[in-house]
């Protein structure tokens, strides 16, 4: 497949999002054989993005929609791999999100990136070490 007439005669149009209905991964992403100057297997929502912005995507496209098999243009956002990453619903981007520990403390604390950017409170900080210090003597 490699004319626009033949990768939009594979697309659903709904109301809401343009369904694609060829080959699909284990995830739900469109795949399709497009060449580009590769001879690669490329992913349905960004030939569609290519066809009708007439160049492709910069970064990584997410689906506002939460959708993977729609191709449809206006609900796919070219954005990077770690704001793709952070909008979805994992359970990093979910604990990526929190501004507040599980006392209900703000943030104010982020470590060094060999404790991988840990985030921490100093309210909670100040009452562990204070626990500590009545331990230890």
């Amino acid at each position: 497949m490699n004319t626009p007439s033949k990768f939009w005669d594979k697309v659903n149009k709904t109301d809401d999002c343009w369904l694609w209905e060829g080959s699909k991964d284990k995830l739900g992403y469109g795949r399709l054989f497009w060449m580009n100057g590769s001879k690669k297997i490329q992913l349905a929502h960004r030939v569609s993005y290519l066809l009708t912005k007439g160049f492709e995507p910069k970064n990584v496209l997410d689906h506002l929609c939460r959708n993977p098999s729609c191709v449809r243009p206006d609900h796919l956002e070219d954005v990077t791999q770690k704001e793709n990453i952070l909008r979805g619903q994992s359970l990093q981007a979910i604990n990526a999100r929190k501004t507040l520990c599980f006392r209900g403390h703000e943030y104010d604390i982020v470590h060094s990136k060999s404790q991988n950017n840990r985030r921490a409170c100093s309210k909670c900080r100040k009452i562990h070490n204070s626990k500590n210090l009545k331990e230890n003597r």
